[in-house]
């Protein structure tokens, strides 16, 4: 069994990437293997939760969708300057407002990572976990990102996930691996089995 200890306890992992693409099902295998592996759980911010929390006040504009990062954002910094591990799993499609999340939890002294989740198109519309592509398809939803609204994908992620290739496990692994490459985590063992 894996076993894992934390260096540094506060810590974020920003989750970007298309409706579909996993970031919640990858968000949750993580906080799985953080909690069964004793480096202690993380938490977990899902943008479809925050949303809804929101009171459906926010729009699908940009201005909506910045807001939504910096809620985001906000609540991920102030939990890993109380020493706890952050994961968010949230679309947040522009660049710019994911690139000022890291650079205000850098300020604050907090790590953090971005991990771009990815599906091919033609595997998110099988997908459709939550039948926005289909709805799209009948002009029922306008402005699905990816669709008919813009995705920037990172120009620089931490690391890039494939889904289509990947089972949840390996890719939860690859970032568990990520976060012991960059010194977030130690591992007392070599086996990596779950």
């Amino acid at each position: 069994m894996l076993r894992l200890r934390p260096v540094n306890s506060g810590w974020i992992v920003w989750l970007t990437g298309l409706s579909g693409a996993g970031k919640t099902t990858l968000a949750s295998e993580v906080t799985a293997i953080m909690s069964t592996s004793g480096a202690g759980p993380a938490e977990l911010i899902d943008g479809d939760v925050l949303r809804k929390e929101l009171g459906g006040r926010l729009g699908f504009d940009r201005a909506s969708r910045d807001i939504n990062v910096a809620v985001a954002g906000f609540v991920a910094r102030t939990l890993a300057e109380r020493d706890r591990p952050v994961i968010v799993s949230l679309i947040s499609p522009y660049d710019e407002a994911r690139r000022e999340q890291r650079e205000r939890a850098e300020a604050a002294g907090i790590k953090f990572f971005i991990v771009h989740v990815f599906a091919p198109m033609n595997i998110l519309v099988a997908r459709d976990t939550k039948g926005l592509y289909s709805r799209a398809g009948r002009g029922q939803v306008t402005k699905l990102t990816g669709v008919d609204d813009v995705y920037e994908a990172p120009e620089q992620p931490d690391l890039v996930v494939d889904t289509s290739v990947d089972e949840p496990g390996g890719s939860a692994m690859d970032l568990v691996r990520m976060l012991i490459g960059r010194g977030i985590l130690i591992e007392d063992s070599h086996d990596f089995t779950i």
